[in-house]
């Protein structure tokens, strides 16, 4: 089975699909206004779903067909989207509104909607499927949902955790046991890690400038850290919560998923050098409306592979854990010829 990388590019209004093992874009999927945060998979009826920043609006990519199918209306201005562990719900955070959608996967309606603060971003559930970790840009603050999967709509927000002045929370992660949550704070250049037991902040972690995303890894050993201002990524000891390494992938690195079949992070590319005319910009000409390739072993960057423009955001999917995922890998592969 084939690995495939579907990133967001906000200035194309695409999606692109890149084949991870040929490292070759295979084609680019037109969706919705401003797509921006990581595509959400419905793994059991073969699915994509991202949000249309511009357009108020969910758009809905059939993986078999490898084209948009439909799209979902939403609050204002929707970022962050995720399901739920059991593939029962999509989650939506609306940046313009100071809500989170709850999407009913199985109808594809909106069957509930939670108020949380100000200006939220790249929510994600919990793996343990308990709750959803909302980071609300506009009001330095991060808010716990807690997800009633008998009953949906008794789901509420429990807790707005104050995460310090100007902190401008972007991305929220959740830790592999669900009980941590880690917050990429912009404009504070740090990555705060809180207890979702004691709904409070444990500890502050100084890293890279602009940090936009943070994610674990399989080994358990570090915390990633897209540091666009940086132009890098750091790795963050999770033993000691100290950065240890900040590696060069230049050009505004958002977006980020691992690989674990060869044990790399992609991260996207999000400068535009084709908004200013010069392939020169940046700190690596490559890297710009791309994808670059670190190596988790060597902690070195290994190469970029191509994307649309823009590219903000990403997902890697193995097609084996998709249902259907031979027709997927088919279909997404045929359209090189």
């Amino acid at each position: 089975m084939s690995k495939f990388a579907f990133v967001t590019n906000t200035d194309s209004n695409t999606i692109s699909v890149v084949d991870l093992q040929t490292k070759e874009e295979l084609k680019q999927i037109d969706i919705g206004e401003s797509p921006r945060g990581a595509m959400a998979i419905d793994k059991e009826r073969g699915f994509g779903f991202v949000s249309n920043c511009a357009g108020n609006t969910i758009s809905v990519i059939n993986l078999l067909e490898g084209e948009l199918e439909g799209e979902i209306e939403v609050g204002l201005a929707p970022r962050g989207v995720d399901i739920s562990s059991d593939n029962k719900w999509l989650f939506v955070a609306n940046s313009g509104s100071a809500t989170v959608t709850i999407i009913d996967l199985a109808t594809r309606e909106v069957v509930h909607t939670i108020n949380v603060e100000r200006n939220p971003r790249q929510l994600q559930v919990s793996p343990n499927g308990k709750y959803v970790t909302v980071p609300n840009f506009g009001s330095d603050s991060m808010s716990i949902i807690e997800i009633d999967d008998f009953d949906i709509i008794n789901s509420k927000n429990i807790a707005n955790i104050n995460l310090g002045k100007n902190t401008r929370p972007y991305h929220a992660f959740p830790s592999e046991d669900s009980q941590l949550v880690f917050t990429a704070n912009t404009f504070a250049h740090t990555i705060s890690v809180i207890s979702i037991a004691d709904k409070k902040v444990i500890k502050t972690i100084s890293v890279g400038y602009n940090p936009r995303a943070v994610i674990t890894e399989p080994s358990g050993k570090y915390l990633i850290v897209s540091a666009e201002a940086s132009n890098a990524l750091c790795i963050i000891d999770r033993e000691s919560y100290q950065e240890i390494k900040r590696i060069d992938v230049g050009a505004t690195p958002r977006g980020m998923d691992i690989n674990p079949e060869n044990n790399t992070v992609c991260t996207t590319g999000f400068q535009r050098n084709h908004l200013f005319g010069n392939p020169s910009l940046g700190s690596t000409d490559a890297s710009a409306d791309s994808l670059t390739v670190v190596s988790l072993d060597t902690l070195t960057r290994v190469g970029n592979l191509p994307t649309g423009l823009g590219a903000c955001s990403l997902k890697i999917l193995e097609t084996e854990d998709v249902v259907d995922g031979d027709i997927i890998e088919a279909t997404l592969n045929s359209v090189l010829a």
